[in-house]
């Protein structure tokens, strides 16, 4: 009778650890799966090349530094890659030294979320600091200018408020106020607070490169002659991407002449510093 033959290993009695078994077997993979990837032929070859080749960082400098239009776009998707880049880059060279894998795993996991944030708060300060430009244009660019009225009246002369920076305004208020007013041939003046005129809020869109705003200030005035105005206009405005952030400009302008009101002449108008103590019509005086 022939023995019964198989290739299956033998029992044995007590059984292995079956822990110890799946632990190591778990260390196993969890090696080779970081080996796998940051070890591999490509990362180490073709990946590293590009990777220490001299245009690459020009490239990603050129992305991080680019300008015109969608250029906050383009310099976020540089950063992002920058930062993905490095980290992969880190990868490869920890995956070259002879460390056990948690040691590498773990350096890699705290290198990874490190350059992330880092760009993330690159990103807010371009973002930021674009914000910024952006008020800081319009301030400058905001003008102001005066048109006299057709029939020299003096209670219809326009005042004006021009955008002409390159972003649109959103919701807006012209007002007006005096610094003195002197009339009826000097029998009459008007001091410093007096509110000439405000116009209602308003969510009208001022468009950019030269969109303006009017509003004639001292039409409500009843005197019968006007022989000089230093008054100030003040205007208050949001950006339309920034609505949450409210900024003034104050225009202020000096006007004399004979007593003209409804006499067909016309007053000599000149912008002021809004900073000057004194007022043009006391000066001399």
């Amino acid at each position: 009778m022939t023995p019964y033959m198989t290739t299956k290993p033998r029992l044995t009695y007590p059984a292995p650890n079956q822990g110890k078994f799946h632990t190591d077997r778990k260390k196993q993979n969890s090696r080779d799966y970081f080996n796998a990837v940051f070890g591999s032929s490509f990362m180490r070859g073709p990946f590293t090349a590009i990777s220490r080749h001299g245009i690459t960082p020009l490239i990603l400098g050129a992305l991080v530094t680019a300008t015109g239009h969608s250029y906050m776009l383009i310099r976020g998707l540089g950063v992002i890659i920058s930062a993905v880049w490095f980290s992969v880059d880190i990868g490869v060279w920890l995956s070259e030294k002879k460390r056990e894998w948690p040691y590498k795993f773990s350096t890699f996991c705290t290198c990874f979320p490190v350059l992330c944030c880092l760009a993330m708060g690159i990103m807010h300060w371009f973002l930021s600091s674009t914000l910024e430009d952006q008020q800081a244009d319009v301030y400058a660019h905001l003008n102001s200018h005066i048109t006299n009225a057709p029939d020299g009246d003096i209670m219809h002369t326009v005042f004006t408020v021009t955008n002409d920076s390159g972003s649109r305004l959103g919701k807006h208020k012209l007002a007006c106020g005096t610094i003195t007013i002197i009339a009826n041939n000097g029998a009459s003046r008007m001091g410093r607070g007096f509110v000439l005129s405000m116009s209602a809020s308003s969510d009208v869109p001022i468009e950019s490169g030269g969109d303006a705003v009017s509003a004639t200030c001292l039409g409500g005035l009843d005197f019968t002659s006007v022989e000089c105005v230093d008054f100030y206009l003040m205007f208050d405005y949001v950006l339309e991407n920034q609505p949450g952030e409210q900024k003034t400009k104050y225009f202020r302008f000096s006007g004399s002449g004979p007593a003209i009101y409804r006499a067909g002449d016309r007053f000599k108008w000149a912008p002021v510093s809004i900073n000057e103590p004194k007022s043009y019509c006391e000066k001399g005086q």
